[in-house]
């Protein structure tokens, strides 16, 4: 198949399933055929040279990043939509690897949402029913993916958003450890970076395609990796969310059953199976919505700005701007004492099983209906197991699973899979060993 073909194949799927998913702000159909023509005629005039990794491969990019030739509003009604000069550091690995950019795919305002939902395009909606999200804030890529309007996509996580949308739309999400994608934002003791470059997929080996893309240099790591070597891994399961001191977590029966499920695999695999006693320190509600939002408040908008900001995208701004240097400094701090402890515990097992989200995914709407404060908390009561892996900085994959007894048609419950840093591509091994298993 040429560039070409790949690249007019999922055009067409835009065009059609675009208007009912919301997957797309928009498309660069011209600049990305051609792309692909280019592409074409480079290999036809030198056959014998070797392909890059993603040669014509069709990909987009989530509207938070600047694409060449390309309009990024940041889910923001703010920012006028002038087509950028030049790439991002991550759309330029990509492109070249040979990746074809057709256009930007539907985020929440900032990135600052588990659900898609803005004032600049249609809802991200999920492929099972249209009625509910694609989940957040990676939504429009998980859409595109899991409706064949892409055939992978990368994704951004600074407290879910690639698990989140993967465990709505049924896929396969990988957040990466902190520091493992070259592109990535490095730790510095005097901060805490949430926010890792990762990958939605249909199954892990898809996932492991554009993952290797992403972080080529990091082979030493998966190389290294005792996972990678062990015949047994030491598993423990947990149901426990750092929220549960201030929140009323409960986990909905499928996801539980799905988490049930995937452990007798693994223990059927040859793996020791456990339960893990994990005792998160208190006051995690407070640290975490302190630094999200002292974070976001650290960019600077006009009045005029602010006044075209979404209600919770304002009072998460307001909020975080109240926040003072010191306060946001000691914060962090605490914050990272806290991730010690908790990757301590953590370490006693090779990986952490846990659900993805608390239950299944929600109408679309349902979370903008909120006041903001109240916003925030159902939030994390829906999403209690994702925002602390990224405040440890270790790697967790999202999967979907669907228990023999579910109905053919149902959407999946997704479990998540946490590893140690650097793990990232044995997270991948184990997941694919589980969709052959299951």
């Amino acid at each position: 198949m040429s560039a070409a073909e790949a690249t007019e194949h999922y055009l067409s799927r835009i065009d059609v399933l675009n208007p009912k998913y919301g997957a797309f702000v928009s498309t660069q159909a011209e600049l990305a055929c051609e792309e692909a023509a280019a592409l074409d005629r480079e290999r036809a005039a030198h056959p014998a040279r070797p392909l890059p990794a993603l040669w014509g491969l069709p990909l987009a990019h989530k509207d938070l990043v600047a694409v060449a030739g390309a309009p990024t509003t940041y889910g923001s009604l703010a920012f006028a939509a002038a087509p950028a000069a030049q790439d991002d550091p991550l759309p330029a690995v990509l492109r070249s690897a040979g990746a074809v950019n057709l256009g930007k795919t539907q985020t929440s305002e900032f990135g600052l949402t588990g659900y898609a939902e803005n004032l600049v395009a249609q809802p991200a909606r999920s492929p099972f029913d249209p009625q509910l999200t694609a989940g957040g804030s990676s939504g429009g890529a998980a859409a595109a993916v899991a409706t064949g309007m892409l055939p992978v996509a990368p994704g951004s996580d600074g407290g879910g958003s690639i698990r989140i949308p993967a465990a709505c739309c049924g896929l396969v999400g990988l957040k990466p450890t902190r520091g493992f994608v070259p592109t990535d934002q490095r730790a510095e003791s005097a901060t805490l970076p949430l926010t890792v470059s990762g990958v939605l997929a249909r199954s892990s080996a898809d996932a492991k395609l554009l993952f290797q893309a992403i972080a080529p240099s990091s082979a030493p790591a998966m190389a290294a990796d005792g996972l990678l070597r062990a015949k047994k891994l030491r598993i423990g399961v947990s149901l426990a969310s750092p929220f549960a001191h201030d929140l009323d977590i409960r986990v909905a029966d499928n996801y539980l059953a799905a988490v049930s499920h995937v452990a007798e695999a693994l223990e059927a695999l040859g793996h020791t199976v456990v339960h893990a006693d994990i005792k998160y320190p208190p006051h995690y509600l407070r640290l975490f919505s302190t630094l999200w939002q002292s974070q976001f408040a650290q960019t600077e908008f006009s009045a005029e700005q602010l006044a075209q900001f979404t209600a919770y995208a304002r009072y998460s701004w307001e909020a975080g701007a109240g926040i003072g240097a010191d306060q946001r400094a000691a914060t962090i701090a605490q914050l990272q004492v806290f991730a010690r402890e908790v990757a301590a515990q953590w370490s006693a097992y090779d990986v952490l099983l846990t659900p993805t989200l608390a239950g299944d995914a929600k109408p679309v709407g349902c979370f903008e209906a909120l006041a903001p404060a109240q916003n925030f908390i159902a939030q994390c009561e829906w999403s209690p197991f994702t925002s602390i892996v990224n405040v440890v900085g270790a790697p967790a994959l999202a999967m979907p699973v669907l228990p023999a007894a579910a109905v053919d048609d149902a959407a999946p419950a997704s479990v998540q899979l946490i590893g140690h840093k650097n793990s990232d591509f044995a997270l991948l091994e184990l997941a694919a060993a589980l969709e052959a298993a299951l």
